[in-house]
C-alpha cells in the first residue's frame, strides 16, 4: 500500500533530528563542563567543541594508567557519535535505520558519561 503525503518521510526529517541529536550531545557537554573541575594547566576548549571538551573530560573523569583502556574507549565513542549525528545531519542519505541508531549511540554516551561522573557514588 503506497504511503500518503502525510506519511512519507524525507531526508530533510531525518536531517532535523540529526540537528536535535547534535544539540542534545553540546547540552551534554555544557553540563559536564560546569561538573567536571579541570586539573591545573588544562587550558578549556572553545565553548562548541565537543570533541575537544570529550578529551578533556575524559581526561580528568578517567585519569592515569590504570583507566587507559576505558579512557580510550569513551573517547572513541564520542568521537563516534559525533561523526555518525553529524552525518545524519548532513547526508541526503540518512535514513529511519540510521538515525535511530544515531539516537541510541546518544543515549548510550549520555548514560556513559553520567556514570563516569557519578561512580564515585556507585563504587
Amino acid at each position: 500500500m503506497p504511503k500518503t503525503p502525510q506519511q512519507r518521510v524525507e531526508p530533510e526529517d531525518f536531517q532535523a533530528v540529526g540537528m536535535m541529536l547534535r544539540e542534545n550531545l553540546l547540552s551534554l557537554m555544557r553540563v559536564l563542563r560546569g561538573q567536571v573541575e579541570l586539573g591545573e594547566g588544562v587550558k578549556a576548549p572553545r565553548g562548541a567543541d565537543f570533541k575537544e571538551w570529550s578529551e578533556v573530560i575524559l581526561n580528568e573523569l578517567c585519569p592515569g594508567e590504570a583507566n587507559k583502556e576505558l579512557r580510550s574507549a569513551m573517547k572513541a565513542m564520542a568521537d563516534k557519535t559525533w561523526g555518525l549525528v553529524n552525518w545524519v545531519t548532513h547526508d541526503r542519505d540518512a535514513s529511519r535505520s540510521s538515525t535511530l541508531i544515531a539516537a541510541q549511540s546518544c543515549s548510550t554516551l549520555r548514560g556513559h558519561f553520567t556514570t563516569l561522573l557519578f561512580r564515585d557514588r556507585m563504587d
